[in-house]
């Protein structure tokens, strides 16, 4: 399998896993980006394992487990946005409709990690 072909397969999948472990489709997307980087330059190892998306989903956890424990990670923003001109966030949407989110974000990273792989 080449790298384009594992993208566009399952680049929707990992910012998928990215929301679900950190709550936040930005940094979802982020987090999917900088697992997908990480593979393409060891894109001939990362082939070669076993299961390959085993190992870019373990690349984006990890990602996200070093990222909380940068000080940089609690993003407070700067600017009143004015709600009628944003564009809609349909997962924020989804997201708030369901109690889980809520009973999740109470738990630390580790183990709301453990929680979404198992």
């Amino acid at each position: 399998m080449e790298f384009e072909e594992y993208v566009s397969a399952r680049g929707q999948e990992l910012v998928r896993l990215g929301f679900t472990v950190s709550g936040d489709y930005q940094r979802a997307e982020d987090l999917a980006q900088i697992a997908l980087m990480q593979a393409f330059r060891k894109w001939r190892k990362v082939r070669n394992a076993d299961d390959p998306h085993h190992y870019v989903r373990r690349i984006l956890v990890n990602e996200y487990l070093s990222m909380t424990r940068r000080r940089s990670f609690s993003e407070a923003p700067t600017a009143d946005l004015d709600p009628q001109q944003s564009v809609p966030d349909h997962a924020a949407g989804i997201a708030n409709s369901d109690g889980l989110w809520r009973a999740l974000a109470t738990l630390s990273a580790r183990e709301r990690v453990v929680l979404v792989l198992r």
